[in-house]
């Protein structure tokens, strides 16, 4: 079964809860974030072994390969 690719918005409170939950499920993976900080979009995909982090979130949305995005604002 291909897993399901989810862009999250957003590196706050939502948005580590977010990450945590897909780390859990089998059938999900976080390939992306957005955060209005840089390093701060960086550190978040550090954390939780996101390959791709920006500061626009348009960029999340264009993306191909997401299946869903995830606005945790």
């Amino acid at each position: 079964m291909k897993k399901i690719r989810v862009a999250i918005v957003g590196a706050g409170f939502s948005a580590e809860t977010h990450a945590e939950g897909l780390q859990r499920c089998p059938d999900a993976e976080a390939i992306a974030v957005s955060s209005h900080s840089r390093e701060r979009a960086e550190n978040f995909a550090r954390r939780w072994s996101i390959p791709t982090a920006t500061t626009r979130w348009q960029d999340l949305v264009a993306r191909r390969g997401v299946d869903v995005v995830s606005v945790c604002v």
